[in-house]
């Protein structure tokens, strides 16, 4: 084999594993979204131009949410270290249970999780808006008779165009969110 041809096809295979580990795959475009900031009261649009992660929760959840969200708080502090959050980032945590999670009862539960007015949002909608935004992110949900709800356990991470990047299993008893995976992910959005 010609060596110049060898050396080209290296470089080029190298390159190609480095690539294909150092980007992200596009799994699904959403609409940009409106809900109400629950901590503001402002109407908020997706149409940031900035990365998200996005949780959906609801704050009588009693296990993975509250799991989800201790773990996205440590990720927050690093990222927070990191100087991304002025302009690049923020966090998006959403409401699947609108009727009794009222503003209020939101608050309450971000304030245990020392969040962020303006870098981490929590956020609920008319109960068609929550639908319909769960529906865009195949986020499964069933309130069941004694007014717990069942639910998709997955994270998402969404660029600035809309793109679901990412998916990450949410916190259990056993297992926490992979947190060293998520903020690589997320640095890996920033740096493009």
């Amino acid at each position: 084999m010609n060596t110049g041809l060898f050396i080209i096809l290296l470089v080029g295979g190298v390159w190609g594993v480095w690539y294909l580990q150092t980007s992200l795959p596009v799994l699904k475009t959403i609409e940009p979204f409106q809900l109400t900031s629950a901590l503001t009261g402002e109407r908020y649009t997706s149409d940031n131009d900035r990365i998200k992660v996005v949780a959906f929760f609801y704050t009588a959840c009693p296990d993975v949410c509250p799991f989800t969200m201790r773990d996205l708080k440590e990720v927050y502090g690093e990222l927070e270290a990191e100087g991304v959050f002025e302009d690049k980032v923020e966090f998006i945590s959403i409401t699947l249970d609108p009727e009794a999670d009222t503003s209020k009862r939101i608050e309450r539960y971000a304030g245990s999780f020392d969040a962020d007015v303006l870098s981490w949002r929590w956020l609920r909608g008319t109960e068609e808006e929550t639908l319909e935004i769960a529906k865009q992110f195949q986020m499964q949900r069933v309130k069941l008779a004694d007014q717990t709800i069942a639910h998709s356990t997955t994270l998402y991470l969404v660029d600035d165009r809309h793109q679901i990047r990412g998916t990450y299993a949410m916190a259990t008893y056993q297992d926490r969110v992979n947190r060293e995976e998520l903020m690589r992910d997320v640095l890996l959005l920033v740096e493009k």
